[in-house]
């Protein structure tokens, strides 16, 4: 007797004895680009496995205590066949219907539109609407044996065991072609994709395939690796998996047949198992541990908030609100009394302001998928304590830094509670530097600079300049030096009163240069120039028309020759030269004797 007969005959023993431990064959379902787990029947076990499409987060024990062979997966609730009826339950195991259809002879079942189908091993395929109304136990008759079902939508693909064929029909039931493909060896599961159908042969343990159309047989598609007794087979869009009921394992390989895996879930589902499809589990977000909060409750310090436990699918996003409440508390589900909502707050970490000095903190996580959300808060913290004044940005200055200019120097900033208050001491420095906690090497107090502005001085002139504030508060002090200035730079020179001649000028007498007033810094140094001019003129910064150089003439006297009575005028330029740059004047002309 081969396998298909032996699981007709199963059935027929579980109709006589109370549905109670033999295997039911497999119901698939057609690829799905939404699925996200895996379904299966381990009959051997009486219960439902579920699992992620990459094999993960097994649950064996999804459904316990009951007969199953075929399973479909759709809208959120998985349906099974026991024999006698199509039981129901959520995706996630809950709500247990055991008689949602009765049936008679019920092994495979799937949902396809808005009916249920399931094939009877007698031969026929029933129909029911989805809230099991309208059963119709004769929808299609006349298959030599009826196993797996499967549907592409448009129609439904059928093994037909009996007569090692596979079979198809409309959904309505019409255009049924018992010979679709007219040797299918041994079908026992089905499933389709958009181009193909794939069917297994559970006596010889292969895959075979064809053409949607049902063309391009290939009846040994995998014919090694599936492993004896291949049941059940789905596919989605990039793998078929089918199910092994001796070894109780679950295979995969990808739609081209290759990367076969005998094992891709092993050892988890062992004991015969029959039926496998595809499904999307959605739950909405539930938090099963409550959220925490880690840090030191003082003023300024950081709270971090770990968001606790979450389950869901899809996985849930997260939000988050920090509340400032006038009592302690344990985590709850609901806002606790005494607690408001802090403006703002809604990142997982938060810095302890001003306000919250005295109170306790919680943190509110929210978790959202697509089906819901959920929500619990934390417990308090301990009660927020001062702090001491900190420095956390160090002191900087701004301005020109040069003499005679003003400086501005600012305080950084600071954290405390009480909040601080400061004091300022400028330094004068030999040499430059960044900011620092300690009195950097070669600095000293400028006696009197203790505001937060500065006049840069004179023996400012060619050092640095820093810096120093003191933060404090009740619990204590902090102190910070700013970075050094850039070296101090002096003052241009400048004249502010104009050279002069003195003596009688005519040729033969010696006269005199006076260079007039200069400013500067460092003190600039003084040269001349005597220049003969043909006419009159009061003193310039440039060179007045009609001036010609004397060479060679260049101290702060001179003594007249012809050529100067002839020009008519004399003039002297003094220049004031220092490293920091330099500037000239002339004096008014004088009319040579």
């Amino acid at each position: 007797m081969n396998t298909s007969r032996q699981i007709a005959a199963a059935l027929s023993f579980i109709l006589l004895v109370g549905l109670i431990g033999a295997p039911i064959r497999t119901a698939a379902q057609n690829a799905s680009s939404t699925a996200t787990h895996l379904f299966w029947v381990q009959e051997g076990l009486r219960q439902i496995g579920r699992a992620k499409l990459d094999g993960t987060e097994q649950n064996l024990g999804l459904v316990t205590g009951i007969t199953a062979g075929g399973i479909s997966v759709s809208g959120g609730y998985m349906y099974w066949a026991t024999g006698t009826t199509i039981a129901r339950a959520t995706v996630t195991g809950a709500d247990v219907n055991l008689s949602y259809v009765p049936t008679t002879n019920a092994g495979n079942v799937l949902v396809a539109g808005n009916y249920i189908y399931w094939t009877n091993y007698s031969g026929e395929i029933g129909r029911a609407n989805l809230d099991g109304s309208n059963r119709n136990p004769n929808f299609i008759t006349g298959i030599g044996g009826t196993d797996d079902i499967a549907s592409d939508g448009t129609y439904l693909y059928f093994c037909s065991y009996g007569d090692n064929r596979l079979g198809r029909a409309k959904l309505d039931g019409t255009e049924p072609n018992y010979s679709f493909i007219d040797s299918a060896q041994n079908c026992g599961g089905v499933t389709v994709t958009s181009d193909y159908v794939f069917w297994t042969n559970y006596n010889t343990g292969s895959v075979g395939r064809a053409n949607i159309d049902g063309t391009g047989k290939l009846q040994d598609f995998i014919s090694t690796g599936v492993g004896t007794n291949p049941y059940g087979l789905v596919a989605d869009d990039s793998y078929l998996y089918w199910t092994n009921g001796p070894s109780g394992a679950i295979g995969r390989a990808n739609l081209d047949g290759t990367n076969v895996n005998l094992t891709f879930i092993s050892g988890a589902v062992a004991n015969a198992t029959y039926g496998i499809a595809l499904g999307e589990v959605t739950e909405p977000p539930v938090n099963t541990a409550a959220p925490t909060i880690t840090g030191t409750a003082k003023v300024d310090a950081s709270l971090t908030v770990a968001k606790g436990t979450w389950s869901g699918l899809p996985a849930p996003t997260y939000g988050y609100q920090w509340y400032r409440c006038t009592g302690t508390g344990t985590a709850s589900d609901t806002v606790p009394s005494g607690c408001s909502a802090i403006g703002g707050a809604t990142s997982a970490t938060y810095k302890i302001d001003d306000p919250d000095y005295g109170k306790y903190l919680r943190v509110r996580v929210i978790g959202t998928n697509a089906y819901g959300s959920d929500t619990k808060f934390s417990a308090t913290t301990a009660k927020v304590a001062a702090s001491i004044a900190t420095n956390t940005s160090s002191p900087t200055i701004s301005g020109t830094t040069t003499v005679n200019s003003t400086l501005a120097g600012s305080k950084g900033i600071w954290t405390g509670y009480p909040a601080p208050t400061f004091t300022y001491q400028w330094l004068r420095c030999s040499a430059s530097g960044v900011a620092a906690d300690a009195l950097p090497s070669g600095c000293t107090a400028i006696s009197g600079a203790t505001s937060t502005t500065y006049k840069v001085d004179d023996v400012d002139y060619g050092k640095y300049l820093r810096l120093k504030v003191v933060g404090t508060n009740s619990l204590g002090a902090d102190m910070k030096y700013s970075a050094a200035t850039s070296k101090i730079a002096g003052l241009d020179p400048v004249n502010t009163g104009a050279p002069t001649i003195s003596g009688t000028p005519k040729v033969g007498t010696t006269v005199t240069g006076a260079k007039g007033t200069w400013t500067g810094l460092p003190t600039p140094t003084i040269s001349y120039q005597w220049f003969r001019c043909t006419a009159a003129g009061s003193a310039s910064a440039t060179q007045p028309t009609g001036c010609t150089l004397i060479s060679a003439a260049t101290s702060s006297t001179y003594k007249l020759v012809t050529a100067d009575k002839t020009a008519g005028y004399l003039r002297v330029r003094v220049t004031g030269t220092s490293a920091e740059g330099s500037a000239v004047r002339f004096s008014a002309a004088v009319k040579v004797q």
